[in-house]
């Protein structure tokens, strides 16, 4: 038996005029555009995303403070909340 196993479709994170969005690993073709003040890198399938969020910094680290957090799936659709633990 002969199993074909196809590349998933891995995309990073670009940003563009202070927006992120997500682009292609393989072709760099842009996936999502840029849209987001803050993205994280995408895990199982969904990307932790926010608007209206401002970049902090607490000495040497950086992190974001969002009033809305969501997921979005490898097409850009909001496809729900991320919990506690995200």
């Amino acid at each position: 038996i002969l199993r074909i196993i196809c590349c998933e479709l891995i995309l990073f994170r670009i940003k563009d005029k202070g927006k992120y969005g997500f682009a292609d690993a393989k072709t760099g073709k842009i996936v999502i555009k840029p849209q987001f003040k803050a993205a994280f890198p995408f895990k199982n399938l969904v990307a932790k995303v926010g608007d209206s969020c401002i970049l902090k910094s607490d000495g040497e680290y950086h992190y974001w403070v969002c009033k809305n957090w969501y997921l979005i799936n490898r097409l850009g659709q909001k496809v729900g909340v991320p919990s506690d633990k995200d």
